[in-house]
């Protein structure tokens, strides 16, 4: 079962050092703002009603029409990051609903194992106020002793993920990275399996 993580990069950042320069550029606001959320295993949008346009455009999505469907399409990821084509309805909402529509999909993830199915797509979220972070690097944590004797370790993949900042950014939920579970203490002997973490990341 895949663990999902919701990172918006801020445990990362107390394990690497960077050169920070400074330029003169517009003050960012404090918070990143969510504007849409495709949810694309439903083949659904929830967007904020003004903010529709450029959460299409921030997607790369564009009318469809065949079939007798009328819909968005554009060309996304699944959730190892390979290509696929997303088909999408669109759901106009407000933003508690779309809050509170996020989390609860976001949540359900926990359910799944392997790809997604229906639309083969992952889910994708996308900010206002904001832009895309540096690269974090990876890392491993420290192990960790279970109960039965076995012990795990967490490796965390590089990201970039949306700060705060003055343009659109959208997030893909992708693996992040994995956790390893090892049949001694002290992350020693044979490795009894890998579950991949699934984290949300820039996306394009």
């Amino acid at each position: 079962m895949f663990l999902l993580a919701l990172c918006l990069g801020i445990f990362f950042q107390a394990c690497q050092k960077e050169t920070v320069i400074v330029e003169e550029c517009d003050e960012p606001t404090a918070e990143l703002v969510l504007t849409a959320y495709l949810d694309a295993p439903r083949q659904v949008l929830y967007a904020i009603p003004t903010e529709l346009d450029a959460a299409l455009e921030a997607l790369g999505a564009h009318p469809f029409t065949g079939n007798n469907i009328q819909a968005y399409e554009m060309q996304g990821v699944n959730v190892f990051g390979e290509p696929v084509t997303i088909r999408f309805d669109v759901e106009p909402v407000n933003n508690a609903q779309l809050n509170q529509l996020a989390t609860t999909s976001d949540a359900a993830q926990m359910q799944l194992e392997g790809e997604f199915t229906g639309a083969g797509g992952t889910t994708f979220r996308v900010y206002k106020n904001a832009t895309c972070g540096p690269v974090q690097a990876g890392f491993f944590s420290p192990c960790e002793a279970k109960t039965n004797g076995s012990s795990v370790k967490r490796e965390w993949l590089p990201l970039r993920v949306c700060v705060p900042g003055n343009a659109i950014c959208t997030q893909a939920l992708l693996i992040g990275g994995y956790e390893h579970t090892y049949e001694l203490a002290g992350c020693q002997g044979p490795l009894q399996g890998s579950k991949p973490i699934k984290m949300y990341q820039c996306w394009q």
